[in-house]
């Protein structure tokens, strides 16, 4: 939207201005405009930040747009984007929705409105990004981290997202260590053991092979040369029709690409956090990982499910593998786990990242 006829003057260059008296205009800065009342405020024609003076608001206009909805001073938006940098990487599920999306949605990908362009080690999502602001993030050549998520039962304790819920918060923690870009995620995978289940949407073989190998052709044409392919769904079929989308780019593209499951990850604390206890799918290990990730969206009431092995045998109706849906102890699964978990596979993700694309 239009941010209206007068233009704003280039940033540090603006004379700060001095309260005009009521009803007039401050001779010195053409930009100052007088409003008596806030319901007259025009915040989405006029956006900038408001100021409150002897009852009356000032606009001081910026050099890019802001809602006046979420207006505010800009040492206080400064001062919040220092205390977010302060907690560390790891956010809490609330603070990573505020800390991810304040965007006035004039220019979207930004992490803070009182920056024009990402911080160092900061993360953007391609989807939120105008053209000119991706082709401006090309030329530093960053990493871009494609999460391949499922639509998939878990029990009924758990969302049918899970597969997907995790790869994106694994990526979105890593991408902002390392200064990556992340690609918009494909929400569907194939499935075998599952495909009968209540809500479970399965692609086909060669759909998830093309649709990956055609992404990563389109990123290639976008002159992007890294790529962390992530996918939250384990199943075997499905890794191999991504590695062979993947294999493709490498050896046809000469793009460097990783390809991996956050889960290959989350096995490595499995003896520790199972205690010797079997675990399988939309069990212990996944169950607390939403727990910390998205715990809204968890039931209370968990138990156990068992997984009965079919010796070999090519079955028709593969779901009686899984008679409540899952296998594992969710009923141990708790938030502290799920973080300890989690924290792994990004600590673990990042070193991997930057020894095969920063060394």
């Amino acid at each position: 939207m239009n941010a209206g006829p007068l233009a704003s003057p280039s940033p540090g260059l603006r004379p700060r201005a001095r309260p005009a008296p009521s009803g007039t205009r401050h001779r010195s800065n053409p930009y100052h405009r007088k409003i008596d009342r806030p319901s007259a405020c025009p915040g989405n024609r006029f956006r900038g930040f408001n100021r409150f003076r002897r009852g009356r608001i000032e606009i001081n206009f910026l050099p890019y747009p802001v809602r006046y909805e979420h207006a505010t001073s800009l040492p206080a938006l400064q001062q919040n984007h220092r205390q977010s940098q302060d907690r560390g990487d790891r956010l809490s599920s609330d603070e990573h929705v505020q800390e991810r999306y304040p965007q006035t949605g004039e220019m979207p990908g930004m992490w803070h409105p009182a920056h024009r362009y990402r911080p160092e080690g900061g993360e953007m999502r391609i989807d939120e990004l105008s053209s000119t602001a991706f082709a401006k993030a090309m030329e530093a050549d960053p990493i871009v981290f494609l999460p391949l998520g499922a639509c998939e039962a878990h029990g009924p304790h758990l969302p049918l997202g899970t597969d997907t819920f995790q790869p994106e918060e694994t990526v979105t923690q890593v991408a902002k260590r390392v200064g990556g870009l992340v690609a918009p995620t494909i929400n569907y995978g194939q499935h075998s053991s599952t495909l009968n289940m209540p809500g479970t949407i399965s692609l086909t073989f060669d759909t998830l092979r093309s649709l990956v190998k055609d992404i990563l052709e389109s990123l290639h044409r976008n002159k992007v040369h890294k790529v962390v392919v992530l996918t939250g769904h384990f199943g075997s079929v499905h890794r191999i029709a991504i590695k062979l989308a993947c294999e493709h780019a490498t050896q046809h593209l000469g793009m460097k690409v990783m390809m991996l499951s956050d889960y290959q990850l989350a096995l490595h604390l499995e003896k520790e956090i199972c205690q010797g206890l079997e675990d399988g799918h939309g069990g212990l290990l996944e169950t607390s990982r939403i727990m910390d990730i998205r715990p809204d969206l968890v039931a209370k009431e968990r138990s156990h499910g068992e997984f009965v092995d079919s010796g070999y045998l090519i079955v028709s109706d593969p779901e009686r593998c899984f008679p409540k849906g899952f296998s594992g102890d969710a009923g141990l699964a708790s938030e502290e786990k799920g973080r300890r978990i989690n924290t792994y596979i990004v600590d673990t993700l990042t070193e991997l990242v930057r020894a095969n694309f920063e060394g």
